[in-house]
């Protein structure tokens, strides 16, 4: 008979600028900046020299981690904050985190 052994199992990442200031997020903070409660750098870290609106980034509409969110992050009336954005692909959010330090992604 076959038998299960599980090899992988789903991560998130998390990719920011290499000139950002933060470098860990709570679940909370987490929630806070999918529903449109955290829209600042300085909400996350008071000491942060980022002065452009804080961008959360996603790899493309209708993605599987914007799902995952909406699923376990989002109550059931609630929206994305207006601060969230797809991108066209992967790569172009990559580079966008890059050349942005304002950008937050999740690729």
């Amino acid at each position: 008979p076959l038998s299960i052994c599980p090899i992988a199992s789903d991560g998130i990442v998390v990719v920011v600028n290499k000139n950002c200031d933060v470098s860990q997020l709570t679940r909370t903070q987490l929630t806070q900046l999918l529903n449109g409660k955290i829209t600042s750098w300085q909400q996350l870290n008071s000491e942060t020299t980022i002065q452009q609106k804080l961008v959360v980034g996603f790899n493309i509409k209708g993605s599987g981690i914007i799902n995952y969110f909406r699923k376990n992050y989002l109550k059931s009336d609630e929206s994305f904050s207006p601060n969230c954005a797809t991108f066209h692909a992967t790569l172009q959010l990559l580079d966008s985190v890059a050349l942005y330090p304002n950008i937050l992604c999740f690729p």
